[in-house]
């Protein structure tokens, strides 16, 4: 589950508990999902938007985006850094040292760009060698240099690469 969507969660259980707390029977008729949504005009990188609470909690949108900040820090959630109440917006600023050690976590789990599928094919990879009839320059490197970090890229994804080196010029050179 991402972050937005347990933030989505959280705010169910958080609007459960206000409608509780106020005495409002019945459902909301709020669309959580447009609510919590990526920020737009300020610094955060998650907002909610209070303003289709309003007439239902029969409050302003501040109060409700205040009591809604309130419960977020008393859940204390490891991602959040801060909360900030705006005109009826509750601002998230996210722990981003948290979110990129969660990010290195996964990445090592489902080693991410690897696919099984691909693992035991044999690719050939051609790439020129220097023709020892002419002076060898830059260009040689270049092509030697590409065709190695194509051979070291398949080994790391697991597929076995068969190097071989062009030698047709040798043969072909008129001495």
């Amino acid at each position: 589950m991402g972050i937005k969507e347990e933030i989505i969660s959280k705010l169910e259980i958080i609007l459960k508990n206000m409608k509780e707390e106020h005495g409002i029977e019945g459902n909301l008729d709020v669309n959580l999902g447009t609510m919590v949504e990526k920020s737009k005009g300020s610094s955060s990188d998650i907002s909610i938007t209070c303003f289709a609470l309003a007439k239902p909690f029969k409050k302003s949108p501040v109060d409700i985006a205040n009591e809604i900040a309130e419960n977020l820090e008393k859940e204390k959630l490891s991602y959040i850094e801060k909360l900030e109440v705006i005109n009826g917006y509750v601002n998230i600023f996210l722990n981003r040292e948290y979110i990129m050690l969660e990010a290195i976590k996964k990445m090592e789990k489902e080693k991410l760009g690897f696919k099984k599928e691909n693992e035991g094919k044999v690719v050939v990879i051609d790439y020129s060698s220097p023709n020892i009839a002419k002076q060898f320059h830059i260009g040689h490197l270049k092509t030697t240099v590409i065709g190695g970090m194509f051979a070291k890229l398949f080994r790391a994804l697991r597929i076995y690469s068969r190097r071989c080196k062009s030698f047709r010029r040798l043969w072909n050179t008129v001495w």
